[in-house]
């Protein structure tokens, strides 16, 4: 029946509509689509595509993290030792700034006293 239907150029619909269905006919065609591979691939689809990609990221999480622990232990020791040749950098420039500080109290003092002692020779003039 359905082979001549294809042959007419007619949808399945309009045969099934067209002949009388069996006793519990519309039953019978729902239960015999519910348990086919059909309905099922339909249905299960989405979440296998959204499993297969928690799957891939997870997957990934961990090939990050292994890599990480196998060659972040260096980076690890290189930052140590960027940060205590930083803080001694520091503390150079910081005892050279008090040396220059030291330095330019000590003009101040020169300069003061020069300034004071040539107001003196000027007031005795």
């Amino acid at each position: 029946m359905l082979q001549t239907a294809y042959q007419a150029g007619t949808t399945i619909g309009t045969v099934l509509a067209q002949h009388t269905a069996p006793p519990g006919g519309e039953d019978y065609l729902r239960a015999a689509t519910e348990g086919s591979s059909v309905s099922m691939g339909l249905a299960w689809g989405p979440i296998v595509i959204l499993g297969g990609l928690l799957v891939l990221a997870l997957l990934a999480f961990f090939v990050l993290a292994v890599f990480r622990l196998l060659f972040g232990g260096a980076s690890r020791q290189d930052n140590q030792a960027a940060e205590a040749e930083e803080s001694r950098m520091m503390q150079e420039i910081h005892a050279g700034l008090v040396r220059l500080e030291e330095r330019v109290e000590s003009l101040e003092a020169i300069l003061f006293d020069h300034s004071q002692a040539r107001g003196r020779q000027e007031i005795r003039r």
